[in-house]
């Protein structure tokens, strides 16, 4: 019997419930965040079998970070 993968979720409204939620932590991360989260929401777009919800936890940053947009949804 072989490795069975199971088939991702669909994305937007009509997904069903969630079924991981990422949380980034982040402390003066405005330079790189949107590139790190763009390659996170890449791999689970391409490589992660559950529907997800991520949150961008600001830790008392002093630069733009706030200002970041939410988690971007799956184009999947």
């Amino acid at each position: 019997m072989g490795i069975v993968q199971a088939p991702k979720p669909l994305a937007g409204p009509d997904a069903g419930p969630v079924a991981v939620e990422i949380v980034v932590p982040v402390n003066n991360e405005e330079r790189l965040l949107e590139s790190s989260i763009r390659k996170l929401r890449a791999y689970l777009d391409a490589s992660f079998p559950f529907s997800d919800l991520g949150t961008i936890a600001d830790n008392a940053s002093t630069d733009a970070v706030t200002l970041h947009p939410p988690w971007p949804s799956s184009k999947s």
